[in-house]
């Protein structure tokens, strides 16, 4: 019985087993079929379809609609583009080119379905995009792009209206999927190197007008070491920096616009542009070559500086010229050969900049232009919001000793004089120049005397004096340096430090006071002159 027991579980478990292989088999063989539908299928929908393929020369037209509008292109005999419901309109000739180049072959990257029944499930009932080429033999492809695929991306369309779907690339979509902007050419603001920068003048409703010029006499820096003068905000001219506002004009040079909003624009007050919220005016100059036979004599000279030139004969591009060249001084920036000589010709370009749109940026337009145009809020404010004291030059006496005949330092009503002698003496029976030096009549060594005047033109400014600071009736100054040069110009400089507060003097120069100077640095001064 036992036995018998024993082998009936034996027989079921060796059929339990059989039934299992079985079981596996049947879905092996079930999952390799579907394995190599898969693979024929892959095979017949995966290989990429070329949709159209012509020479780009022989297009007469292109056709975009889309959401946003319709845009019609021509191509012109000289391979430009057109709009062709308005010839004035600015097309972006890189965009219209780029579309041009993008049909000389159209591939899909698979075949969706040979006949389609109902469109509408690829969003090709009410296409995204149309996209029509025309040749100049008539010959028309019709371009239909609906929803975009999902996962692998691209979108799904179809050709001169048959049923088959293809799925596009998403870079055809986003070449021809553009509206009226991005189609309206740009335009381009002059590049002007900063070192041709000769004017610049920045006037906002929220900031201090700012306003500089470069000048070859320049009088306001005693020190000779900057041709800029800060003509605003100050009252009185003030010497720049000529460092600081080298890197300054770097910000005006590669200027550019963003987009195209309104090629002619008509109505100024939509964009702020009626009462603008900042102007830029700018002058520089463009070296223009001439060849030997054209020499210095020959040139018609100017009688104003850059900065007077406000005024134009007529109109290159977008920047004015007055049809002027360079005066007969030259400048450091002047370059010539035995071939070619350098002329400067002067331009003047104006800016204006408007209120700001949703993503605020700056609506601006240059002055003699109709079109509107969008322009980044960080270039804006970095060309509009300047702190003028930045930019002055900070030595307030730096005055070149080679310049100097004799200087006067009053201290508590005590006069020391400071003075220098140029003679020639004879050295081997060679006559050479020599230079004494004289404190209070007395000669000195000279590394004691430049010592000692290097200290005294040392001071620096560090503040603005508050503008609503009131000097004391009683206004005496803790020192005051009386310089007499040699020179043509500024032959006499007077520089007075008065008290402020605790911390600092003011520094007057020939009655110019605007700045504050470290009291330590003055007293310093002041000790050294008395124990001389």
């Amino acid at each position: 019985m036992a036995d018998r027991k024993k082998k009936n579980r034996n027989t079921f478990l060796l059929l339990l087993i059989a039934m299992v292989l079985m079981i596996i088999a049947y879905i092996w063989l079930i999952n390799s079929k579907k394995n190599k539908e898969n693979v024929d299928q892959s095979e017949n929908t995966n290989d990429s379809v070329t949709l159209s393929s012509l020479d780009v020369k022989s297009i007469d037209g292109i056709f975009l609609k889309n959401e946003n509008g319709e845009t019609a292109l021509k191509q012109t005999k000289d391979k430009k583009w057109n709009n062709e419901e308005n010839s004035s309109f600015p097309v972006n000739q890189t965009l219209a080119s780029n579309m041009a180049e993008a049909l000389k072959e159209v591939k899909a990257e698979q075949t969706v379905v040979e006949k389609a029944d109902d469109l509408s499930q690829y969003g090709l009932d009410q296409p995204k995009l149309q996209v029509t080429v025309t040749l100049k033999d008539g010959t028309k492809t019709n371009f239909l792009l609906g929803n975009e695929v999902p996962i692998t991306g691209g979108y799904y369309g179809t050709v001169n209206g048959k049923g088959t779907v293809y799925i596009i690339p998403a870079s055809f979509y986003d070449t021809f999927h553009k509206n009226i902007t991005d189609m309206t050419a740009v335009e381009k603001i002059p590049d002007i190197p900063s070192n041709n920068v000769t004017y610049l003048k920045v006037e906002s409703k929220d900031n201090p007008a700012f306003e500089i010029k470069y000048d070859e006499n320049n009088y306001s820096d005693y020190g000779g070491t900057s041709k800029w003068t800060i003509l605003q905000p100050y009252k009185t001219p003030i010497s720049g920096d000529a460092a600081e506002i080298s890197t300054l004009l770097g910000n005006y040079s590669g200027l550019t616009f963003e987009t195209n909003v309104d090629y002619k624009a008509s109505d100024l007050g939509k964009y702020g542009l009626d009462e603008p919220y900042a102007i830029i005016s700018l002058d520089y100059y463009e070296n223009e070559s001439t060849t030997d036979d054209k020499t210095a004599s020959d040139k018609t000279t100017s009688d104003k500086t850059a900065g007077d030139e406000t005024t134009s004969d007529k109109t290159v591009g977008d920047k004015t010229t007055n049809d002027k060249t360079t005066s007969d001084k030259t400048t450091s920036d002047e370059t010539s050969s035995d071939s070619t000589s350098g002329t400067k010709k002067y331009y003047s370009l104006k800016l204006l900049i408007g209120s700001t749109d949703e993503s605020g940026n700056y609506y601006v337009k240059l002055k003699d232009s109709k079109a509107v145009h969008t322009m980044s809020k960080e270039t804006v404010e970095k060309i509009i919001q300047l702190d003028a004291y930045n930019y002055t030059n900070h030595n307030i006496n730096m005055i070149n000793l080679e310049s100097v005949d004799h200087l006067d330092v009053v201290i508590d009503g005590t006069t020391y004089t400071m003075s220098v002698e140029k003679t020639k003496e004879k050295v081997k029976g060679e006559e050479i120049g020599a230079t004494k030096y004289y404190f209070n009549g007395k000669s000195v060594d000279e590394p004691k005397f430049k010592e000692l005047y290097r200290l005294i033109i040392s001071p620096v400014t560090e503040h603005i004096i508050p503008k609503d600071y009131v000097k004391p009736e009683k206004d005496t100054p803790v020192i005051t340096i009386t310089y007499y040069r040699t020179t043509d110009t500024g032959k006499k400089v007077v520089v007075n430090y008065y008290p402020y507060d605790e911390s600092y003097y003011r520094a007057n120069v020939n009655g110019v006071e605007y700045f504050l100077t470290d009291l330590r640095k003055i007293n310093e001064i002041v000790e050294a002159i008395k124990k001389f």
